[in-house]
């Protein structure tokens, strides 16, 4: 690949290097998808439309490089040509038009994924490498575009779920998985914990399982892989003798994409983190808070006021909790991190340090994203 600096990427240095003179401050935006669970506190807008080129892809390398402005959507299309696709399902929310569901930057400086998380990895197994242009207006670049180029490899993943706060990002590697022969969907009726049981004795095994997920009176399986394994398992679980929904697609699409009925209301919006095969429906229900189970019990999606009750909750399990509609002051820092921060519960002590002496190394003049991570920069 060429290692000249294309105009649009010339044009956000000088920004950059303007801002720190000034003393200014950036928000780095794509589609605005997450306007709502992402609210940097101050700063001029700093697009990364302009960054709209796909720089290398070569299905047979299993390895695609994209600029940071590119759309999620036009990039699972053009890995969807070569029977590939992203492994960990990046939600696709509504944006400022139909078309603009989020970009490659906003995917990886959230670090969000889909219901395929627990089974195929996160967004930070799945970077090799990016370039990006840090607070002092230096353009960097980490990793590479194979797994054995461990060079600034970590930096690379560093980046990710950062929420822009260390640098802006302008291009990125990734690594990308064929699409499966065989995908199949059931639902039935049954508790979480019956649920979850039985998720216990399926994983002694080996099996195509790809999604886990209740609502409070359905459960809902996803398998994904060969025919043969697929239809195995089915038949060896009773899978083809559940009554109700089969291949069910539309709500995992749902499910990944917040669209479902359940994301839609007035109530606020909590994403709780605990650790898998945890069971909190008892505790929920007791409490009426309507939930959404994800992850085979490691994520679940809870509507409620009681933030008090949440913050013991997820404590007891050894869990974090965050908000993901934060849309008024008396929101802001409600769970120990700024604006509502999809990324991290309460940060004190250690971690906190640690991500302050990374926001001095990267920006230490706070020219990008202030406040969207955590309050004190």
């Amino acid at each position: 690949m060429s290692t000249k600096l294309t105009p649009p990427i010339e044009k956000l240095i000088e920004q950059v290097k303007q801002a720190t003179e000034l003393g200014s401050s950036y928000v780095i935006e794509g589609h605005a998808t997450k306007s709502a669970i992402w609210k940097p506190e101050k700063g001029d807008l700093l697009s990364t439309k302009a960054l709209n080129q796909v720089v290398e892809y070569d299905p047979s390398e299993l390895v695609v490089t994209v600029q940071a402005g590119v759309s999620i959507v036009e990039l699972e299309a053009l890995l969807a040509e070569s029977g590939q696709r992203l492994s960990f399902e990046p939600p696709l929310y509504a944006g400022q038009s139909p078309e603009n569901k989020g970009t490659v930057g906003g995917m990886i400086a959230s670090g969000l994924a889909g219901p395929r998380r627990p089974w195929s990895g996160g967004v930070r197994d799945s970077v090799l490498g990016l370039h990006l242009i840090n607070g002092r207006g230096e353009y960097l670049r980490f990793g590479g575009q194979v797994m054995k180029n461990v060079a600034g490899y970590d930096v690379s993943r560093l980046m990710v779920g950062a929420m822009g706060c260390l640098g802006l990002i302008t291009q990125v590697s990734l690594k990308v998985q064929p699409l499966p022969q065989g995908v199949s969907c059931y639902s039935w009726a049954c508790s979480t914990t019956e649920l979850l049981d039985r998720y216990a004795g399926w994983q002694r095994s080996m099996n195509p399982i790809s999604g886990l997920a209740h609502d409070g009176s359905r459960a809902y399986l996803r398998l994904e892989g060969g025919l043969d394994s697929c239809s195995l398992f089915a038949s060896r679980n009773d899978l083809t003798r559940c009554t109700g929904i089969k291949n069910n697609g539309d709500f995992w699409a749902g499910l990944r994409n917040h669209s479902l009925p359940f994301f839609e209301g007035d109530l606020p919006l909590w994403r709780l983190s605990v650790p898998p095969l945890t069971d909190l429906a008892s505790v929920l229900e007791s409490h009426s808070v309507s939930y959404l189970m994800d992850w085979a019990g490691a994520q679940y999606w809870v509507r409620a006021e009681q933030t008090d009750f949440l913050r013991q909750l997820v404590t007891q399990h050894g869990g974090s909790f965050c908000s993901y509609s934060c849309t008024n002051e008396s929101d802001l820092n409600v769970a120990g991190s700024a604006r509502g921060s999809v990324a991290l519960g309460d940060m004190n002590g250690s971690i906190l340090l640690i991500h302050q002496r990374l926001k001095s190394a990267y920006d230490p003049n706070g020219v990008f994203n202030v406040g969207a991570l955590h309050e004190s920069f």
